[in-house]
């Protein structure tokens, strides 16, 4: 059988036989479903633990966040258990105020903007090149694909593990169960929106990837799965009782995890740069969007407080009113 020639601007790049033999040995020890299965083992086993371990009750540690937490998620207001705020139909101010925040994140403007930059003057196909003759971080195509298919694991599991950490009430009562219930049921819907849209996208645009073997390149759905991930990982751990500073450093390893994601789609020729930015992009702006509509509490209901008390010498009317 005569093999198909490499296009001419990806060189055919070699991996060692000392690399392959590692990675066949690493293959051997933890087959690839099994891989795929420990994230979400670890999440299943350490929830119970961990959400034993949260404050239940509405002065603790994990429901006194802020309403904008200190990376900047935004976070369960102080007095609220995560999850009572789920609203199956959320109304226009939700969903205004939802949009309102994504807009204002920097972060999809940068990866929005970074993927228009790479269409200009061939700027896509010069590094994706660069990356496959080189491979500056994983040290080959195969070990790129792979990398990239395991820290994709390991975000899914952080995902349910954060969720599991949140802060919904006596751990395992029934009031617990329904909340974590309610907030799984809206963090699946703020996980799948961005991937339909992609899908859609990926049908309708029809680019090449650079491997050749579809044209499904455009954008990446890796990359929007990983800062999809990303996102509902660190909005949950503002609802959780760590520590700020711990709460941070995880969030900036979980933003660093899922751009490591995205670049091990350029790296394992399966994607150009834009492709993997624009996915990103469509990741973190349509999973904040969903999740604040349906998560984050009306701001609205508590604008105006009405407390009345009574007693044998007199009474007492308060009216509050926030703006």
């Amino acid at each position: 059988m005569t093999a198909l020639p490499r296009p001419a601007e990806y060189p055919d790049v070699h991996t060692p036989a000392r690399s392959d033999a590692r990675t066949a040995a690493a293959h051997a020890v933890l087959p690839r479903g099994v891989r795929r299965l420990l994230p979400l083992a670890l999440a299943l086993v350490l929830a119970p633990g961990a959400a034993t371990a949260t404050p239940s009750d509405a002065t603790g540690t994990a429901e006194a966040a802020s309403a904008q937490g200190a990376s900047g998620e935004p976070a369960v207001r102080a007095g609220r258990s995560w999850g009572r705020d789920v609203r199956w139909l959320p109304g226009s101010a939700r969903w205004s105020r939802a949009f309102g925040n994504a807009l204002r994140d920097p972060m999809v403007y940068v990866l929005a903007a970074g993927g228009a930059l790479f269409a200009i003057d061939h700027w896509d196909r010069k590094v994706s090149r660069w990356a496959v003759r080189h491979h500056p971080i994983f040290g080959s195509t195969r070990r790129a694909k792979d990398a990239g298919n395991i820290m994709q694991d390991v975000a899914r599991g952080e995902a349910v593990l954060t969720l599991a950490l949140t802060a919904s009430g006596e751990p395992f009562s029934s009031e617990w169960w329904g909340h974590k219930g309610r907030g799984f049921a809206a963090e699946f819907g703020a996980w799948a929106t961005p991937l339909g849209a992609t899908l859609a996208l990926k049908k309708s645009v029809d680019r090449r990837r650079p491997d050749r073997s579809d044209d499904e390149s455009f954008p990446s759905g890796h990359a929007t799965e990983a800062f999809s991930l990303m996102t509902l990982s660190n909005r949950n751990l503002e609802a959780t009782g760590l520590l700020p500073s711990l709460r941070t450093a995880v969030q900036v390893g979980n933003v660093a995890l899922a751009a490591g994601v995205a670049w091990s789609r350029v790296e394992g020729r399966k994607h150009f740069p834009s492709d993997v930015l624009v996915g990103a992009a469509l990741g973190r702006f349509l999973t904040a969007v969903v999740h604040d509509a349906y998560l984050l509490p009306d701001e609205d209901a508590e604008r105006l407080r009405i407390d009345a008390s009574a007693g044998r010498r007199g009474g007492y009317l308060g009216l509050t009113f926030r703006y």
